[in-house]
């Protein structure tokens, strides 16, 4: 299925070296690591030598009685929820034990006579022990890791048997991570940044088997469209964050077609993004006899494989430590980023969500202009080829139509916008395409309805194709390519080729009588690929 998601994909294994400077450590700042997935980023390993196994020994390789118990100097993020959400203890963390807290929340229910052997109730972990044990492999003298002031922090946040979608902005657990992230009380990211140089060393992702067990309704599992969603999930944490901190995604285990898809999206994900790269998982990477979740050896392997990229990749192979990337607290982001749901020739609607409430500036230029930094957008909001939008509230959706004359009727342009916070911090910065007359015309409406029918029409001003995505609830604005991509659980959905000044209808039939349905519907051009605005409209 092609997408034209507008990534440019590059070689994986020659992406992101030398990109991220490594000076020398500064005196008395701690290094943060983030670990964030589904079940096997939770982890299912048991701390404990599995009985199940022919030879024990090898069910937790050289992990030694001192590795189990806690370090001094190691914090890891509870779960949590409301204020306690990404909180880190007060005391330190036990690293795979049985005694609460443990590293991960996965607490194994299976039968104690299930063939992989672990019994119930036993507790589990996940790249973490690999991770910390390869931090203290480090040969040259490294004083930070002795300190009984913690100077390790491990930030995971995790949950399984979940999609991507379920992550980002507009999913079930949108608040899991950002929310957590910016909790502004007790000691947490927001106020261990406060009190402390915090480094971000690197974000390990292990997800994408439940991407490639589910089917969308056109038949396809989402294994197909993981690319463009990931991205999107990718985008706002390092907008948040406020840079491109390095990434690792970690493969799935091979288990059929549709997880081989999942690895090949993620080795596109990589090859599209700096800083980044997919850890090809190896025949020693083993599970714990499900072909999903990996065993003590595996996560061993994998948490191996994901620090050494990145540290040999970005940082300091004699210590441990990888990148001084500084945290020096959240930045205004877009959760959904602003998207153009109407022309109007010589002005367009806009649609976003911000993460704070202040000022969204644009500033549009030619196509292929490189995208300007965010004090360069700012420097230019007097000018011609500017405009703004005040924001009152933070995570909330605002629409606006920019002035008139803001643009040239059927003139394709790049329209690069910034979040400023209102403390004058600014943030993220990110890009939308204006296609010069690839309009939706005329725009979506709903005609001839009964109690479990519809009918939508809506015309284009050019021949290409037209993705339509039916969802039971109302719901705001949503990005063009997650439309295309069939994300976050459409109960419909398909695509129609579209020519010049002929209208589409899109019969909709299997409605519930008295649910409230969103219908969102968007276009690309066949001869160039440039995208029309989304446009929405609800079905009560």
């Amino acid at each position: 299925m092609s997408l034209g998601i507008g990534l440019s994909l590059g070689s994986v294994a020659a992406r992101g070296r030398g990109t991220l400077g490594a000076p020398d450590w500064p005196e008395g700042a701690v290094a943060l690591w983030l670990i964030l997935g589904q079940s096997n980023a939770e982890g299912w390993a048991p701390w404990q030598q599995d009985p199940g196994k022919a030879d024990p020994a090898l069910a937790v390789p050289s992990l030694t009685v001192e590795e189990r118990a806690a370090h001094p100097w190691l914090r890891m993020s509870t779960r949590g929820s409301g204020s306690n959400a990404g909180q880190f203890p007060t005391s330190s963390q036990g690293i795979a034990t049985e005694a609460f807290p443990r590293s991960s929340g996965k607490v194994y229910s299976g039968a104690e006579s299930r063939a992989d052997g672990i019994p119930d109730g036993t507790q589990a972990f996940g790249a973490e022990i690999a991770l910390v044990r390869h931090v203290r492999e480090g040969t040259a003298p490294a004083g930070w890791r002795d300190d009984a002031d913690p100077r390790l922090f491990l930030f995971k946040q995790a949950e399984g048997s979940k999609s991507v979608d379920y992550f980002r902005w507009g999913g079930d657990g949108q608040g899991l991570v950002l929310d957590a992230l910016r909790q502004a009380n007790g000691t947490n990211l927001h106020g261990l940044a406060a009190a402390k140089t915090v480094l971000i060393q690197g974000v390990i992702f292990v997800i994408g088997e439940k991407d490639a067990k589910d089917v969308a309704p056109t038949g396809d599992t989402m294994a197909e469209t993981l690319t463009p969603r990931f991205a999107d999930w990718v985008r706002q944490l390092r907008g948040a964050l406020g840079g491109d901190v390095p990434i690792a995604f970690c493969e799935v285990i091979e288990n059929g077609a549709a997880r081989a898809v999942s690895n090949v999206r993620m080795a596109e994900l990589a090859g599209a993004l700096p800083n980044a790269a997919v850890i090809e998982s190896q025949a020693d990477w083993t599970d714990v006899g499900d072909a999903t979740h990996y065993d003590a050896q595996g996560q061993d392997r994998l948490g191996h494989a994901a620090f050494g990229h990145l540290r040999d990749t970005y940082g300091r192979p004699g210590d441990g430590l990888v990148t001084a990337f500084p945290f020096t607290g959240l930045k205004p982001w877009f959760h959904v980023p602003p998207v153009f749901i109407d022309d109007g020739g010589s002005q367009m609607r806009v649609a976003a969500t911000p993460s704070a409430p202040g000022v969204v500036h644009a500033l549009s230029t030619a196509p292929g202009t490189p995208t300007p930094s965010a004090q360069a957008i700012y420097d230019a909001r007097n000018g011609p080829d500017a405009f703004q939008r005040n924001v009152d509230a933070a995570d909330v959706e605002t629409v606006w139509y920019t002035g008139g004359g803001s643009f040239a009727a059927n003139q394709t342009r790049d329209v690069h916008f910034m979040l400023r916070a209102s403390d004058g911090t600014l943030g993220e910065v990110v890009t939308a395409v204006r296609g010069g007359n690839v309009k939706l015309s005329p725009d979506l409406s709903v005609g001839a309805t009964t109690a479990t029918t519809a009918a939508a029409t809506v015309g284009a001003s050019f021949a290409g194709t037209l993705h339509w995505a039916l969802h039971a609830g109302a719901r705001d604005h949503m990005r063009g390519e997650d439309v295309e991509a069939m994300a976050f659980g459409p109960v419909q959905a398909g695509s129609v080729a579209c020519t010049p000044g002929q209208t589409a209808t899109l019969s909709l039939s299997g409605l519930s009588a008295g649910t409230t349905y969103t219908l969102f519907v968007t276009g690309r051009r066949s001869s160039d690929g440039l995208p029309s605005p989304t446009q929405k409209v609800q079905i009560v």
